[in-house]
């Protein structure tokens, strides 16, 4: 299963593909205006079975016009409630500061650039723990 997921924005969005076993296959930045044209040329390269988008700002307009763009593609609106500060935190892992900055605790420190990939490959992430909990719980459930 391979996974697209949107973290809508104002001017920004942040766009990941990540597959069912956690692999980050693809991750950018681009602007909103390009939102659809971006999702339509990752959906012909990846050929994700699940698009995600953030329940956040802009969330409505722009899944709306993803539907009408890309009507066959299955799109559900997901919770984005704090990942903007565990994909600060996350990019901080992935790029750790050097020198003296490795001092400043992590929730004080801000990347140097957009960090809303990042975000949509929480979004990702989040969705597929969810899904691998709710099929444990039902294979628990037919055991007892």
């Amino acid at each position: 299963m391979t996974i697209l997921a949107i973290d809508p924005g104002r001017a920004k969005c942040g766009l990941a593909v990540v597959t069912h076993d956690g692999k980050i296959r693809h991750r950018e930045i681009v602007e909103t205006a390009r939102l659809v044209s971006a999702v339509t040329n990752l959906t012909e390269r990846f050929q994700p079975n699940q698009a995600l988008i953030g329940d956040g700002t802009q969330s409505a307009t722009l899944r709306k016009a993803l539907r009408a763009a890309l009507p066959e593609l299955p799109l559900e609106s997901v919770p984005e409630a704090f990942t903007s500060q565990r994909a600060r935190a996350r990019w901080w892992q992935v790029n750790p500061p050097l020198g003296v900055a490795r001092l400043v605790p992590t929730t004080l420190r801000t990347p140097p650039v957009p960090w809303d990939d990042w975000v949509a490959v929480l979004l990702a992430e989040d969705w597929l723990a969810a899904q691998s909990d709710s099929k444990n719980r039902a294979t628990s459930d037919h055991q007892d």
